[in-house]
């Protein structure tokens, strides 16, 4: 089996997947840039999303112990506004009950955390504005989406989940 890092061409990786049997057609060269495909506008469900790249829900380990962000939470969501992706869909997992969290720091949406919760999401939509809103006033925040994704697993029922 040949090393993932020696495939330096897209002609290499070509080659290398006909040799497994493996039928994967790409092109050649990624364009970049305002005009390419993944810079594209998509509508979904009535909605439109500015570009086709996205931040999905993961799990942090830098909260507080009461379910808050720190500064490295702030700064990481800042970063997903930089990041130009245009769908920001909630870019923690986010419990909503205590016990349903996966670890000690992981952030929680409560009474006592919604202020900080907000300043959160704040942030992102700020570092987004800055970025990019001067370089395209006329589009209107450009179709950006930000949310967060909850959950609590229930304890009476290893198997029940609930999204709020």
């Amino acid at each position: 089996m040949q090393k993932m890092n020696s495939l330096t061409t897209a002609e290499d990786l070509k080659t290398y997947m006909n040799s497994l049997g493996i039928s994967l057609p790409f092109d050649n060269v990624v364009q970049s840039g305002p005009f390419s495909p993944l810079a594209q506008p998509h509508k979904i469900n009535g909605k439109i999303i500015g570009n086709s790249f996205a931040i999905l829900p993961m799990e942090g380990f830098d909260g507080t112990t009461d379910g808050r962000p720190t500064e490295s939470s702030h700064r990481r969501w800042q970063r997903f506004g930089l990041s130009g992706a245009k769908l920001i869909w909630g870019g923690e997992a986010v419990a909503v009950c205590p016990d349903g969290r996966g670890n000690p720091n992981q952030l929680m949406m409560a009474e006592s955390t919604v202020e900080s919760m907000s300043k959160l999401r704040e942030g992102v939509v700020k570092a987004y504005a800055e970025r990019f809103f001067v370089a395209c006033i006329h589009v209107v925040f450009q179709f950006v989406s930000v949310g967060f994704a909850f959950g609590c697993w229930l304890p009476s029922s290893a198997t029940a989940h609930r999204t709020l």
